[in-house]
């Protein structure tokens, strides 16, 4: 059994007497099982943990301990293939289920738990109204006319009738943790876009604008038991990498109005700041290491992250200060340095319309590679104005001489090449060099246009810029682009 899908359930239930019992005690029987041990997992964000482990004989196995579980949904599992059904344990926690291997949801018999009845009884109509659904779909592949339209209506009814009777479910146990689980999958519903006097809506983009502003109405963020589903993570994730524009600045606001709702509840928060700071601490996205930036100034320097220790807590500010003078649209740190001739360059000082840095060391296996290509892309933008300030950060004056030679930079005609072994410009602080080659593309501001990419990518991002349309033969192709150097 996967994930919980929309459904209605037409069972009638007798009510049960609730008892205050200290714990958790589930007795379990599943016909045909022959393993010797069972598992009892949970849902934490996008993740499942063991949570217990039971001694099966005959099929029979029993979860228990002293302490009562938080709330949420559960994975019984059952070993050698893993499979598993989910049950959910909030306020019942002392109950039984029985079923077999040839089906587990079918064949569920719940004892003691009120709302497991309605939750497998929900997933067993589910799969009666999705094997109904899906036949009126197969006949409507070959269907026309009337009977097509006859067809379509009967879908329409049944997708009307389970969206009623979910939300009749959900008014009659409203403080269950299976209603909030319905409802936060429940879309929203969008009404007709307003239109203007010729008749035509006065916004193309009013549907997905009221889908986004809409999307958050039905998910109770002041409820940690969300946590343990498979629904809160998912639904967060959605917004950001699908309901956001892919940019660094859209996407920090939308982080700030998911967290902003998250204050509702204290392990709700802690775990939406870390979910989100772990998801942008190693992104490969250009940019949106910013990102990263913005969580920990925004949530870790001011003191929100209760949970950081002193130390980490040091490291994560040292590491946002360091990235934060490179971002993306910032305008690039300035040093100098001095060129072949002994003369005081700086990045700043460059003056063309494209500056291309490059920070690299000559004894690097990585650069040894890397920087022919560069050289022979940075060939190709002569008359251009587009120049290279190279740096080598590394070995002594004299191999570093002979190197560009050696690697085509000596006579390239745009090329500015500098050398600081000493690091006295403070360049590697700047700069946050931590392994090269390193490849930067500067505007006519010396705004950072790209960050570590690649020779390919920055004579794609060149030719666009310039206009170019170059033929196959000319383009750069990188070897082992996605490796970061010594």
């Amino acid at each position: 059994m996967n994930q919980i899908r929309y459904g209605i359930l037409s069972l009638l239930l007798l009510p049960l007497i609730a008892c205050a019992q200290d714990g958790y005690h589930i007795d379990i029987q599943v016909d045909g099982f022959t393993e010797s041990e069972a598992y009892l997992a949970y849902y934490y964000g996008d993740k499942q943990y063991l949570k217990d482990t039971a001694q099966a004989v005959d099929g029979k196995f029993t979860f228990e301990g002293d302490e009562r579980l938080d709330g949420g949904i559960y994975l019984v599992v059952m070993p050698p293939d893993s499979r598993y059904f989910e049950v959910i344990i909030d306020k019942d926690q002392h109950f039984g289920l029985q079923t077999d291997t040839s089906d587990y949801v079918q064949n569920m018999v719940i004892k003691g738990s009120e709302e497991n009845e309605l939750f497998f009884g929900d997933i067993r109509y589910l799969a009666e109204m999705r094997t109904r659904a899906n036949e009126i779909q197969q006949q409507l592949q070959t269907a026309e006319g009337a009977e097509k339209e006859r067809l379509q209506s009967e879908l329409g009814q049944i997708n009307e009738q389970v969206q009623t009777e979910r939300m009749g479910l959900v008014e009659k146990y409203p403080d269950l943790l299976y209603s909030k689980v319905i409802l936060a999958m429940k879309e929203p519903e969008i009404p007709e876009a307003p239109k203007g006097p010729d008749g035509q809506p006065l916004d193309s983009l009013f549907a997905f604008k009221y889908y986004r502003a809409h999307f958050f109405d039905n998910l109770d963020f002041g409820d940690d038991r969300m946590l343990r589903t498979p629904v809160y993570h998912n639904k967060v994730m959605q917004f950001l990498d699908k309901l956001t524009y892919r940019h660094p600045d859209s996407i920090a606001d939308a982080i700030d109005y998911i967290v902003d709702k998250t204050r509702a509840d204290s392990n709700v928060f802690q775990y939406t700041v870390i979910a989100i700071l772990n998801k942008y601490a190693k992104t490969k996205i250009m940019g949106f290491d910013a990102l990263y930036v913005h969580m920990v100034e925004s949530y870790y320097m001011n003191g929100d992250a209760w949970w950081v220790d002193e130390e980490t807590l040091a490291k994560m500010e040292e590491r946002a200060v360091a990235i934060s003078p490179t971002l993306v649209g910032r305008k690039a740190p300035n040093f100098l340095v001095r060129d072949v001739a002994n003369n005081t360059q700086s990045p700043w000082g460059v003056e063309a319309d494209y500056t291309v840095l490059y920070f690299w060391d000559y004894d690097c296996s990585h650069c040894k590679k890397v920087t022919p290509r560069l050289a022979e892309a940075m060939a190709l933008y002569d008359g251009h104005s587009v120049k290279v300030l190279t740096l080598n950060i590394n070995g002594s004056r004299e191999d570093w001489i002979e190197k560009l030679g050696e690697y085509g930079l000596a006579e390239l005609p745009n090329a500015i090449n500098t050398h600081d072994a000493a690091r006295s410009s403070g360049f590697d602080a700047m700069y946050d060099i931590r392994s090269t080659p390193r490849v930067l593309l500067l505007d006519d501001e010396k705004k950072i246009m790209a960050k570590q990419i690649t020779v390919a990518q920055l004579q794609e991002i060149l030719d666009r810029e310039l206009g170019i349309d170059r033929p196959e033969e000319e383009k750069i192709l990188d070897e082992e682009h996605e490796e970061e150097g010594e």
